[in-house]
C-alpha cells in the first residue's frame, strides 16, 4: 500500500507551485522595468489637457523674453521630477529665451549641475548673456520676496561664485516687472510664486509638480493662477513627446504600461485557473 500512496502522489503534483509562480510574477516585473528604459517601446500616449496648457503658454513666447526656471527639488524626487524637469527647460531653450534659473533646496545645484544640465541641448547658449544660475540661497519666502522685488541688491555671486555683475544678462533683471513667465518644478502648487510675484506683478506661471500635489494644484489651474500643469513624470513624458526630444520619461512610461499590461494577463490567469478549480 505505500508504493501505490507514494505513485498517487506524484500524479498530483504540478510544477506551478506557489513558490515558483511568485519567481516568474516578479521576474515578468523585472523583464517589463528594464527593458523599455535600454530599448523604448514607443506606446500611445494621450496628451492631457493640463500639459497641452503648460505647452501652449510657453511656445507663445518670443525669442530673448526674460524668464524664472525655478527648480526645487531633492534627491528623493529625482526619479518621478527629473524627466518633466529636463523636458522643461530643453522646451525654453528650444525657443531662445533667456532664462534665470534659481535653486530651491540645498540639494538643487548639485542635482541641476550633474543631471539636468548635462541633459539638455544648449545649442548656441553662451553662459552669462543668454541665461545664468543664481543657485540657492536659503530664506525660503523671503527669498522669493527678494527676487521678486530687489534682485539686484539681494543676490551677489552665481552658483559659481562669480560675481552677477558681470554677467550680461543680470543686468536685464531689475524687479519681478521684467519676468514674462515663471515656470517651476517643485513638490508645491507654487502658492510662494503666486503671492510675491503673480499679486504684484501678474507675472503667468507654469508648473510641474508631483502625482501628490497635482490634483490639489488643479483648482489654481481653474482661477487662472496657473497657465499650465504637468503631472509628475507621465506630464514630463507627454512634454518629452510634444517637444520630440524622448528621454527617460517616455521610457518610464512605457514601463509602467508594460507592467500593467502584465498585472492585467496575471489577473486573468488567476481567475481562469480559479475557475477550473471551481469546475472540477
Amino acid at each position: 500500500m505505500v508504493p501505490v500512496r507514494g505513485i498517487a502522489k506524484m500524479s498530483n503534483e504540478t510544477w506551478f507551485t506557489n513558490e515558483r509562480i511568485r519567481y516568474i510574477i516578479n521576474i515578468g516585473i523585472f523583464i517589463l522595468a528594464i527593458i523599455p528604459l535600454v530599448y523604448p517601446f514607443n506606446l500611445p500616449l494621450k496628451i492631457g489637457r493640463t500639459t497641452e496648457m503648460y505647452y501652449n503658454t510657453v511656445e507663445d513666447l518670443n525669442p530673448d523674453e526674460l524668464v524664472i526656471f525655478y527648480f526645487a527639488e531633492g534627491t528623493a524626487q529625482w526619479g518621478e521630477m527629473g524627466p518633466p524637469g529636463i523636458a522643461q527647460l530643453q522646451q525654453l531653450v528650444n525657443k531662445g529665451v533667456n532664462i534665470i534659473v534659481v535653486c530651491g533646496t540645498v540639494e538643487s545645484p548639485g542635482l541641476f549641475d550633474a543631471n539636468l544640465k548635462p541633459a539638455i541641448d544648449w545649442k548656441d547658449y553662451v553662459y552669462g548673456e543668454d541665461w545664468l544660475n543664481i543657485g540657492y540661497y536659503p530664506g525660503g519666502e523671503s527669498f522669493i520676496t527678494s527676487l521678486a522685488t530687489e534682485p539686484q541688491s539681494a543676490f551677489v555671486v552665481d552658483t559659481d561664485g562669480t560675481s552677477l555683475d558681470s554677467l550680461t544678462l543680470w543686468a536685464d533683471y531689475q524687479t519681478g516687472e521684467d519676468i514674462v513667465l515663471i515656470i517651476g518644478n517643485e513638490p508645491s502648487s507654487g502658492i510662494t510664486f503666486m503671492r510675491q510675484f503673480q499679486v504684484k506683478w501678474n507675472t503667468p506661471i507654469v508648473w510641474a509638480a508631483p502625482s501628490a500635489v497635482y490634483t490639489s494644484s488643479l483648482s489654481y489651474l481653474e482661477s487662472d493662477q496657473l497657465k499650465g500643469l504637468l503631472n509628475s513624470l507621465r506630464g514630463g513624458a507627454e512634454l518629452e513627446k510634444l517637444i520630440n526630444k524622448p528621454g527617460r520619461g517616455l521610457s518610464a512610461m512605457d514601463a509602467l504600461s508594460a507592467i500593467h499590461v502584465w498585472v492585467i494577463l496575471l489577473t486573468i490567469a488567476g481567475n481562469i485557473q480559479y475557475l477550473r478549480g471551481r469546475m472540477k
